[in-house]
């Protein structure tokens, strides 16, 4: 992760590396907001389908990355 290479390089006396020109985006969520969202979603579990395994995509993290 970029936190043990810049810690690294800034203890090492050499420049961080900064990929795509720092034009970078996350997301950042709380872990709380995860573990509740896991919590509510857990005890509705899909309809399972005749042909198909019971199973569904569920974003349950930020969609407003930052910059």
């Amino acid at each position: 992760m970029a936190y043990f290479s810049f810690t690294k390089a800034i203890l090492d006396g050499q420049p961080i590396k900064v990929f795509n020109q720092g034009d970078m985006y996350r997301d950042f969520t709380y872990i709380d907001d995860i573990v509740a969202g896991m919590v509510n979603v857990i005890p509705n579990p899909p309809a399972r389908m005749k042909t198909q395994p019971a199973q569904k995509y569920i974003n349950i993290g930020n969609n407003q990355p930052k910059n």
